[in-house]
């Protein structure tokens, strides 16, 4: 990798952040280790017209990101990635599919799903912009659960029946600006479908619904599952989520080999110690592979 001080969104570009440790924590019992368990709220109501919109907003208490966490220096960390990333979706470079974003890790637990999670929920903050997050990691289909969507249509169930329409399987969110996309069905041949013609063809149609809105899909890690650089090879950006202190330099060579060098690809350093930060938020730009 050659490193250049000067920041582009170029095709090839590798942008590197750092997030203090992030990750989901396990919700806190608000009545002690004796006390009655507290009544828990559905994390989807249905209308009488039988539409669904998801709670979105209680991920933020099961131990996600939300927009009013406790901790601001997280925040500003993830609206200092959250810009990096507007810039390549909205900005005067962007192309084809740049408000698709694959969000992606080289192995498993770096956090590619908490992060994902954060990002769409701090894009609610947003005056002219919206989120739409997909869950695409047909493997955990970790916020699928988390928001009890499990058993519902969603992404692998509109590859498989192309007379569906993607649009109609967008739940909203109680969070203004957010609407979330579930999983769906599991298939054999899920890699397949995401290799397909067809998957381009949705991933486009999610893309151009909304001009102001940003796609962010949370895909398998790449080395876990050759669906997750099937999906990373649909979006217009990448975010790569690299575990601190695990996933070591051949390990992210051989992840970022798979991705290709046709468009942007981004990598952030999660769980760094509130130590190491220090000047490492710089967001210093690197090419991978060739410049030509």
């Amino acid at each position: 990798m050659q490193a250049s001080k000067q920041r582009s969104t170029r095709a090839g570009s590798v942008i590197v952040e750092a997030v203090a440790q992030t990750g989901p924590k396990p919700p806190a019992n608000p009545g002690g280790s004796g006390a009655n368990p507290q009544p828990v709220e559905p994390l989807a109501t249905a209308a009488a017209d039988g539409s669904v919109t998801v709670r979105f907003s209680a991920l933020a208490r099961g131990g996600f990101f939300g927009p009013d966490g406790e901790d601001p220096r997280l925040l500003a960390e993830i609206r200092h990635l959250k810009r990096s990333i507007l810039k390549t979706a909205f900005g005067s470079l962007a192309e084809a599919r740049s408000n698709v974003l694959a969000v992606t890790s080289a192995l498993p637990e770096a956090g590619k799903t908490y992060l994902a999670a954060s990002l769409s929920q701090a894009l609610t903050l947003e005056r002219d912009r919206s989120a739409l997050l997909v869950d695409g990691d047909d493997v955990r289909r970790t916020i699928t659960k988390s928001l009890e969507q499990h058993g519902r249509k969603g992404l692998f169930d509109v590859l498989h029946d192309e007379s569906l329409d993607p649009r109609e399987f967008v739940l909203p969110t109680d969070m203004a600006g957010l609407s979330f996309l579930p999983v769906g069905g599991r298939f054999p041949d899920s890699n397949e479908l995401l290799t397909s013609r067809r998957a381009l063809d949705v991933i486009e149609s999610l893309s151009r619904a909304d001009p102001n809105r940003l796609v962010i899909i949370d895909c398998p890690p790449l080395l876990g599952s050759p669906n997750g650089t099937a999906l990373a090879s649909l979006a217009g950006q990448t975010l790569v989520v690299v575990e601190a202190g695990v996933t070591d330099a051949d390990t992210l060579t051989r992840a970022l080999d798979l991705l290709g060098r046709e468009r942007p690809v981004a990598l952030v350093m999660n769980k760094v110690p509130r130590s190491g930060l220090l000047s490492s938020r710089a967001g210093n730009y690197y090419y991978y592979g060739s410049r030509d």
